[in-house]
């Protein structure tokens, strides 16, 4: 947990974020959260550039090709998440959130106790709190 809070608040001085697509998902839930991690990352003055990974699990290292990004915002299913956060404490430099944090490091959400990668549960939070962007 605190390795998960000190990456976020790495974040918060990125001014080039990457979003990883690890899924191969087109639900509307899917689609509207990466639409909205984009327009969030673009409305704090930031650079948002989107990446189709596919099974990133399998070598995280692929990443360190992108030597202007300073963060990474991973959209995949938790499973997938889970899988790269043991893979990426050993080789990563840099960043690598989900969207629930990425929200906390740009000052959407405060960090409140609640922890999804569920696409539709961020969507219905986001409505519930009266959080749009």
């Amino acid at each position: 947990l605190r390795r998960r809070y000190f990456l976020l608040n790495k974040t918060k001085l990125a001014t080039t974020i990457a979003i990883l697509i690890g899924t191969t998902s087109n639900s509307y839930s899917f689609r509207r959260l990466l639409s909205r991690t984009r327009s969030r990352i673009q409305s704090t003055g930031r650079t948002a550039y989107t990446v189709s990974v596919g099974k990133l699990s399998s070598s995280p290292s692929k990443l360190t090709n992108f030597a202007e990004i300073d963060a990474f915002v991973l959209i995949a299913c938790g499973e997938s998440v889970a899988k790269f956060w043991r893979m990426e404490r050993e080789e990563m430099i840099v960043p690598v959130l989900t969207p629930l944090e990425l929200d906390v490091a740009l000052g959407y959400r405060e960090w409140d106790g609640r922890y999804s990668c569920d696409f539709g549960d961020l969507i219905r939070w986001d409505e519930e709190d009266g959080v749009f962007v």
